[in-house]
C-alpha cells in the first residue's frame, strides 16, 4: 500500500535594504535554477519552487514551495540533506519545511535560523555570502520505516 507525503514550506530571504533590488535576491535565483528539472529520488527541482513576485512583497523575498511524494519518510534524510545542500548555496533568515505524512498519520515541522556568527560573516565588505551555518530544529531527521 502506497502512502502520500505532503511537503510545503518556505524560505524567508529578508531584506539588506529597502527600495532596493537586494544582491541576494539574484543570488538566491541563480541557485534554484541550478537545481533544474531532472534530479534522483527523492527529487528536489526547480519547479518545487517560486519566489513572489515585487508586487507581493511588502520587504522580505519569499520563497515557497511544494511537492507530494509516495512514502518520502523512507527517504527523509536525504531530501534533508539535498535541501540543506540548496540553503548552503542562498543567502536568508530562516526556512519552513512542513511534511505532511500519511504513513506515520502527523504533521512534522523543521526550521533552519540564521545563527548571529553566521549574519556576521556573510556580509563582509561589499561580498556577500551564502549562509553556512544554522541552528535547526523540528521533528525526526529519521523515520524508522
Amino acid at each position: 500500500m502506497s502512502h502520500e507525503t505532503i511537503l510545503y514550506g518556505m524560505i524567508d530571504a529578508g531584506e539588506l535594504e529597502r527600495d532596493t533590488l537586494n544582491p541576494h535576491y539574484a543570488l538566491n535565483q541563480a541557485a534554484l535554477d541550478a537545481l533544474g528539472d531532472e534530479d534522483d529520488d527523492p527529487v528536489l527541482l526547480r519547479g518545487m519552487f517560486s519566489i513572489a513576485p515585487p508586487r507581493a512583497r511588502f520587504s522580505s523575498q519569499v520563497i515557497h514551495f511544494g511537492a507530494s511524494y509516495e512514502g518520502l519518510e523512507k527517504r527523509w534524510d536525504r531530501w534533508l540533506e539535498k535541501f540543506e545542500a540548496l540553503l548552503r548555496t542562498m543567502y536568508w533568515f530562516n526556512a519552513v519545511v512542513h511534511l505532511d505524512s500519511e504513513l506515520f498519520e502527523g504533521d512534522y515541522r523543521y526550521e533552519w535560523m540564521l545563527t548571529d556568527k553566521a549574519f556576521d560573516d556573510c556580509l563582509i565588505g561589499d561580498t556577500l555570502k551564502p549562509i553556512y551555518e544554522w541552528e535547526f530544529t523540528g521533528g525526526p531527521r529519521l523515520f524508522d520505516v
